[in-house]
């Protein structure tokens, strides 16, 4: 896709020095630094991210249901931890009481 901004005089001289000291074209530079601040997300992340907006939309905000879900949380913890220490190995919650 082709572009056309206009630059204030400072605006354009300052892009074709930093151009010039980094050893590239002026075009080339506003790519790298529009890449660099606005960076095209993939399909997956995009699939990730909005599962973890969902996540959290569907997050419990009632006190009750958090600490509800804190609970459940410890016991699944636990849970796991009873089955790794059966197998002998190292728990993955050590924390978990």
């Amino acid at each position: 896709m082709s572009l056309t901004i206009e630059l204030l005089p400072a605006q354009e001289t300052r892009i074709n020095q930093e151009a010039q000291k980094a050893g590239i074209t002026p075009g080339e530079l506003i790519q790298r630094t529009l890449a660099a601040h606005f960076p095209v997300l993939s399909e997956e992340d995009t699939q990730a991210l909005a599962l973890i907006e969902q996540w959290i939309s569907e997050a419990p905000t009632d006190a009750q249901q958090q600490t509800e879900a804190e609970e459940d949380l410890r016991e699944f913890q636990r849970s796991i931890n009873q089955t790794r220490l059966e197998a002998g190995a190292r728990l993955h919650y050590p924390d978990a009481k």
